[in-house]
């Protein structure tokens, strides 16, 4: 049985090999090592030395290879064409625009076009970070430490300081301090109860 285990963790190991060499030969690698750290801490909820199986699950992971790929400039092309990225996940900026140590949650319909992100930055599913205006440098900044959570989105030309948390489902259209919590209310639902 365990002869059996090892085999089935080797083969597809073996598919997935190629990006894994790409993300340590990269020019890069620097801030692609930062970034599988915090995965490890953030997602994979490890602690430990990382080891093969812990990259090996990292490159399951479709929003890690987006962020991977944008870090790697054109060494993607000899794997993304059989080992894509998340679809739905768009990071419109150049890849020096995003702090090491960036973490993408369920990365689906998230648009990251901020005009900085700090450092260890986490972000779910459904952000939106952007333009407010037709004017291409109208783009928030992001400071170090923030988490943005499901359905957010920040536009226009704000800051978010360092260690902010923006609660899911909140419009974001001004600065925001340091270490400030922003929630979005829960709206009053009214049901007319006659008939």
């Amino acid at each position: 049985m365990n002869i059996l285990r090892e085999t089935l963790f080797w083969i597809p190991l073996l598919w997935h090999w190629p990006f894994l060499m790409l993300c340590r030969l990269s020019s890069r690698r620097s801030i692609i090592e930062k970034d599988r750290l915090q995965w490890y801490i953030k997602v994979l909820r490890t602690q430990r030395q990382p080891n093969l199986r812990d990259d090996f699950q990292l490159s399951l992971l479709p929003e890690y290879r987006s962020l991977c790929y944008s870090r790697m400039g054109g060494l993607r092309r000899l794997t993304q064409w059989y080992l894509p990225g998340q679809s739905l996940l768009a990071l419109a900026r150049p890849q020096e625009y995003y702090g090491a140590g960036l973490v993408i949650h369920h990365g689906g319909n998230t648009r990251l076009g901020a005009v900085r992100m700090g450092e260890n930055c986490e972000v779910w599913h459904n952000v939106t970070l952007g333009v407010g205006s037709h004017d291409n440098d109208d783009r928030p900044t992001i400071g170090n430490h923030v988490k943005i959570f499901t359905g957010a989105t920040i536009a226009g030309k704000v800051t978010i300081g360092d260690y902010a948390v923006i609660g899911a489902g909140c419009v974001v259209l001004e600065d925001i301090p340091a270490n400030a919590v922003v929630y979005a209310e829960k709206p009053k639902i009214r049901i007319n109860q006659s008939r």
